[in-house]
């Protein structure tokens, strides 16, 4: 397995535009919003500021969030088509619940360029949701703003915080999201505020609302998983749960390879007073201010080489063959656990070394593995190929990153890279001959990946569609064994 790589910027940034919000979640990570509830929110200067930095430091992404995102609409709508007029892609998290003007703001929004909104649902009962947000009337608001938002043309993904209180309701909530038009639900497990410190997760008796216990999260994702095949929707989850909890990689291959964006090296959260934190989760850590402080971006960014180095990893995880994929889990739930950034994951059960779990896990052990369409290497072998215009490449030291859509983003080798870039700004097609008989299983994943695309839009639609959803989830290059692919 290759070392670790660190890169020079962010490739994401989570930014918050305000800090208003209508709603007061009872898992809200921003736990001490109502000390400073209005007086926080960007204004044009700072978002041009804002704007040139991620320009030169070459971001391809930005979250745009809150607070609640649409309480300062018209800063989400300029900062929106500032990023697009300068290829940076963009998302908005929003609740979806503020009817006032809602149909006339999402419209012009979506005509800004931005087609994907992030939205909460956190249960199918109206009366839980509402109780959960801690707004009358919430559930109606935000079922309604999803289906205003799908009329207009957005892609909705949901997002259901899981914990005690809703554990046994992710099943039903995500058929809600599949009937009110969602293309994705994340069932997301809670994680534990950072202000709280060595919380007993091994004797909890589930009472306490900021702790999923493993064999409670392991149902939380077979719900969803029974959902995706009799509903069709996709499934996912924002925070990463640990491989060695999952055991059956197979199986839960949806829920592989998103680990912690952080400690992979391409994210960071920016507050509407522009200070800085390495996690949305982490409420309590300021790194330093991009406004105030006499240092760019890309120096501030340096200040999260911990995170990116793997100082914070857990030691046990260390060892673990699914390092590089897993991130040994999250480090905000790992400090509420232990006390420390680089504690053990409270879901954590032990590193997988040589295909076996060193630890009392819930599953037997079945290794992730890439599996082909013996169709998909024919046309690799016989047909042309150009590169997505969407794809945007960055040079890091001695390699390139590639974001292949949105948020969707992984490294190349150098010269592999260049010939990509030199195909698509030629507007050229090429062959397997041409790219290296050696480099199939490459061309292959890239394929799937949707980076390359046959000039035969007929053989497109014969893809693995399943590898085409995993988005940003999997790097090949991460995964161990990564030669030992199958075709069947």
């Amino acid at each position: 397995m290759r070392p670790r790589r660190i890169y020079r910027t962010p490739t994401t940034v989570d930014l918050e535009i305000t800090d208003i919000c209508n709603e007061k979640c009872v898992y809200c990570f921003n736990f001490d919003r109502d000390l400073s509830m209005g007086s926080l929110k960007l204004d044009k200067g700072k978002i041009d500021q804002l704007v040139r930095q991620f320009i030169n430091f070459e971001v391809f992404h930005v979250i745009s969030s809150g607070g609640e995102a649409f309480a300062n609409f018209e800063m989400l709508l300029y900062l929106n088509k500032k990023l697009k007029e300068n290829n940076i892609s963009t998302s908005v998290n929003s609740n979806l619940s503020i009817k006032a003007k809602r149909i006339e703001r999402l419209q012009r929004l979506f005509d800004s360029g931005c087609d994907h909104i992030l939205t909460s649902l956190p249960s199918y009962l109206s009366d839980v949701t509402n109780k959960l947000v801690n707004s009358k009337n919430a559930f109606d608001r935000i079922t309604s703003g999803i289906e205003d938002a799908i009329k207009v043309g957005f892609r909705v993904s949901a997002n259901m915080v899981v914990h005690n209180s809703n554990k046994n309701q992710v099943y039903l909530t995500a058929k809600l999201a599949s009937k009110l038009g969602c293309q994705r639900i994340f069932a997301t497990r809670i994680v534990g505020p950072d202000y709280e410190t060595e919380v007993d997760y091994e004797n909890t008796n589930d009472e306490n609302p900021n702790i999923l216990s493993k064999k409670s999260a392991l149902e939380c994702l077979d719900q969803l998983i029974k959902a995706r095949d009799e509903f069709g929707i996709d499934v996912s989850t924002i925070v990463s749960y640990p491989l060695c909890l999952l055991g059956d990689l197979q199986k839960y291959a949806d829920f592989v390879g998103r680990g912690c964006p952080t400690q992979r090296g391409h994210r960071l959260n920016i507050l509407p007073n522009g200070d800085i934190r390495s996690c949305v989760h982490l409420s309590s850590e300021r790194l330093g201010n991009v406004f105030n402080d006499e240092i760019d971006l890309s120096e501030q960014y340096k200040k999260l080489r911990n995170w990116h180095d793997g100082s914070l990893a857990f030691n046990e995880c260390k060892k673990c063959d699914y390092k590089y994929v897993c991130n040994s889990g999250c480090r905000v739930d790992a400090k509420a656990y232990s006390g420390k950034l680089n504690g053990k994951d409270p879901l954590m059960v032990g590193p997988i070394i040589n295909g076996k779990i060193h630890g009392k896990s819930l599953r037997n052990f079945v290794p992730f593995k890439i599996t082909y369409d013996k169709k998909t290497r024919e046309i690799i072998q016989k047909s042309d190929f150009v590169v997505s215009k969407e794809a945007r490449f960055r040079y890091e030291e001695n390699f390139y990153l590639c974001s292949i859509k949105y948020g969707n983003i992984i490294e190349i080798e150098y010269e592999i890279a260049k010939f990509l870039i030199e195909k698509q700004q030629s507007n050229l097609s090429f062959n397997l001959k041409e790219f290296g008989e050696g480099n199939i299983q490459i061309m292959i994943d890239y394929f799937c990946k949707d980076l390359i695309r046959s000039v035969d839009n007929r053989l497109n639609n014969t893809r693995n569609k399943n590898l085409l959803k995993k988005g940003l989830g999997i790097d090949p290059n991460n995964l161990p064994d990564y030669d030992k692919f199958i075709f069947k």
